[in-house]
């Protein structure tokens, strides 16, 4: 990043910050169909009441919390990103793929949900990390905007193309399939990229020392 001084719309016309973009939409797409659709699929399926669907969804997040807390603390400790990035996310897209299978078992479907969901958060922490390992300062800080407000476009193509798809087949599978897809790219960008390999925690310390 100290190599060269890029202005703020040379950042926001970089190459890996595009494919950054384009990652965190992807997966931006399942994160939000996963957590909008999760009481409606839960609630086709098993036709249980209000009260007991409230009380399945609140155990997702809590697997989500633990989840993102890990990944962040061991990508700090190990000075590693990509990995911590990309991987996670596999989880997440693996679980998405099963839920389906998971349906007639309603334990089942609130596991598959849980590892989603612990997915599609823990990847958050190691992920934002990668933006300042390209570019520095105000540069870095307008990547990580342009990068936030192209994602966030998947709050409304998520849970809009699961409800389109289940006009279509009558079912949540194809969807759920389908952002399965979406978080393997967003996955695949990541481990590619080119950035956000390993730095040890003695040479963070170290530039951290030198100052600006």
């Amino acid at each position: 990043a100290g190599a060269k001084h890029f202005t703020i719309l040379q950042a926001l016309a970089h190459p890996k910050i595009l494919l950054l973009a384009l990652a965190f939409f992807l997966c931006t797409c399942g994160n939000y169909a996963v957590e909008m659709q999760m009481p409606s699929i839960i609630k086709d399926w098993y036709a249980l009441d209000m009260t007991t669907i409230a009380y399945l969804l609140m155990i997702p997040p809590i697997g989500s919390l633990v989840g993102q807390l890990f990944v962040g603390w061991n990508s700090d400790r190990t000075g590693e990103r990509r990995w911590h990035a990309s991987l996670p996310i596999v989880l997440g897209a693996v679980a998405m793929a099963s839920i389906p299978f998971t349906n007639g078992n309603r334990w089942l479907t609130v596991l598959g949900f849980t590892m989603a969901l612990v997915g599609f958060k823990a990847y958050l922490p190691a992920f934002w990390t990668l933006p300042g390992l390209l570019l520095t300062e105000s540069a870095a800080a307008a990547s990580i905007g342009l990068i936030n407000s192209l994602a966030n476009l998947g709050g409304w193509v998520g849970p809009t193309l699961v409800g389109v798809m289940k006009d279509l087949t009558g079912s949540y599978d194809v969807s759920l399939w389908i952002f399965s897809g979406f978080m393997l790219t967003g996955a695949l960008i990541i481990a590619n990229i080119g950035l956000g390999g390993r730095a040890s925690p003695q040479a963070a310390s170290a530039a951290e020392s030198e100052g600006p």
